[in-house]
């Protein structure tokens, strides 16, 4: 484990085998890392949530409630409707409405 190593508390001054220094490292490098891989898990949830519309669409054979409970959500909740691509690619972990509309159309028409 890297929190036993004298090299690595040692050289960030710390005395080494104390576990309290190595969980603040931890929890300070820890959003690094994280801060990179959340476009990957915001896709894998956006694609989910492609998933449900679709079977919630197929489940009750209309796509119209759907679209006007999600239209009424994303007013009460104020969502932005057009933010910038990249901006709601790495910060967004559901679909925008457009995006979401534009593929309940899409599965309906399949």
């Amino acid at each position: 484990m890297l929190a036993r190593q004298a090299w690595f508390l040692g050289g960030l001054g710390f005395a080494p085998g104390r576990m309290a220094p190595a969980l603040l490292i931890f929890a300070l490098l820890s959003g690094v890392v994280t801060f990179w891989m959340s476009p990957l898990f915001h896709g894998l949830s956006r694609r989910h949530e492609y998933e449900a519309d679709a079977f919630a669409a197929g489940l009750i054979q209309q796509r119209q409630p759907l679209i006007a409970a999600l239209r009424k959500l994303n007013e009460q909740n104020l969502s932005n409707l057009t933010p910038h691509p990249l901006y709601s690619g790495f910060y967004y972990s559901h679909p925008t409405l457009l995006e979401r509309e534009a593929a309940l159309e899409r599965t309906a028409g399949a």
